[in-house]
């Protein structure tokens, strides 16, 4: 096995090689003809050379932009706020100041409403949350009463209860915004390897993306009631419509249309509330528009989709139809706006905002849609 690769990214890997071997090579090469950059090994954040003025604006003038970097969450620095009382208890005492430590690790997925980001941490076997509104920083799952083992994604509906699955415990656990247990179920037994979790707007359908592995065909999406009654399965492994060849992530846009990141087969697939085909879109290569290893789906409130690919270490964001609309971000070894090493799960609230968590630089960056007045502005001044 190469080092630091599971079974399954190999074969992704392999895939990917067999998809582009026609005059493409796979490797440095994608990440360079997606970042414009020479072949980079992403360095130590804090370790980095002087930055250069950071990027604001996707897409870069002469282009009409369509979001702005607003802001980044990794520490508890990024949401506490240090009252006069405070600071100055800390200032007689000795105490540190608030810390700029990262808090958050590797997690596996999030998911935000309402100003709540919650991030799944396997790791830290806890949902840990940061508040926007109350300006607080904390994590829930760890009580015996609604103990989590290993929580791998998190979705949340329009009424903020946060549906998180987790894969030790073959259940989908849901609580209240702030972390109480409302209820739980189990999966069953049939699931290989969950690994992905997604909910209607209401609530009343729940979608969980078992990967499978390479040793079997059960390559799947199970539909469940908000009680845990199973209501159809879409699979199994395959390329035809409806199949998968490992699935990595679920999200559901405001019609209720089910869209899966299908990673191996290099696509997203939708779905109608009942699991009937849509459409897809995708394909393998290095273009706009195409695929390396898609890894998570977000859907705005406007129907765009976003799609996140660790092999480009961006986001593509596309039309409610699939058609592609733009990149954000690219691989940098510099840890400044919409730079990624190693880029994982994303989420999109319902203003729009767009979050993308790296690894790598362990940060959530926000960006949010462009002000129709700064827009304008900027295109008067083009003109």
């Amino acid at each position: 096995m190469a080092h630091g690769m599971t079974k399954s990214e190999q074969f992704l890997s392999a895939r990917i090689a067999e998809k582009l071997s026609i005059g493409m090579v796979w490797g440095v090469a994608l990440g360079l003809l997606l970042s414009g950059c020479g072949p980079v090994r992403p360095a130590n954040p804090e370790k980095s050379a002087k930055p250069a003025k950071p990027r604001i604006l996707w897409p870069q003038p002469p282009d009409e932009p369509r979001y702005r970097f607003a802001g980044i969450l990794r520490s508890a620095a990024d949401v506490l706020v240090e009252s006069d009382e405070a600071r100055f208890k800390r200032m007689v005492t000795g105490q540190k100041s608030i810390s700029d430590e990262p808090v958050i690790d590797k997690p596996s997925a999030i998911a935000v409403r309402f100003g709540m980001v919650y991030v799944a941490e396997p790791s830290a076997q806890a949902i840990t949350v940061f508040d926007m509104q109350r300006r607080k920083l904390f994590r829930f799952g760890k009580r015996e009463s609604d103990k989590l083992g290993r929580p791998q994604s998190v979705a949340v509906d329009n009424e903020g209860n946060v549906h998180v699955l987790d894969s030790k415990q073959q259940k989908v656990l849901i609580f209240d915004n702030l972390g109480l247990l409302l209820r739980s179920f189990s999966v069953g037994e049939g699931f290989t390897s969950p690994v992905g979790i997604a909910v209607n707007p209401d609530g009343k359908a729940i979608y969980v993306v078992d990967r499978g592995d390479l040793g079997n065909n059960d390559h799947k999406v199970v539909a469940f009631s908000a009680k845990g009654k199973e209501l159809f399965r879409l699979g199994p492994r395959g390329e035809d419509e409806g199949k998968f060849n490992i699935p990595l992530a679920a999200a559901v846009g405001p019609d209720n249309t089910l869209y899966v990141a299908d990673s191996a087969n290099f696509r997203v697939q939708a779905f109608d509330p009942g699991g009937k085909f849509k459409f897809a879109f995708g394909s393998p290569g290095t273009a706009p528009g195409t695929f390396a290893r898609p890894r998570s789906v977000a859907v705005g409130p406007d129907g765009n989709i976003h799609v996140a690919d660790t092999g480009f270490n961006n986001v593509q964001i596309f039309d409610p139809a699939g058609r592609v609309l733009m990149p954000l971000g690219s691989l940098n070894r510099d840890p400044g706006p919409g730079n990624y090493a190693l880029i994982a799960g994303i989420a999109v609230d319902e203003a729009g905002r767009l979050f993308v968590n790296d690894h790598y630089f362990k940060k959530i960056e926000v960006f949010e849609p462009v002000p129709e007045a700064l827009r304008a502005r900027l295109a008067a001044e083009k003109q």
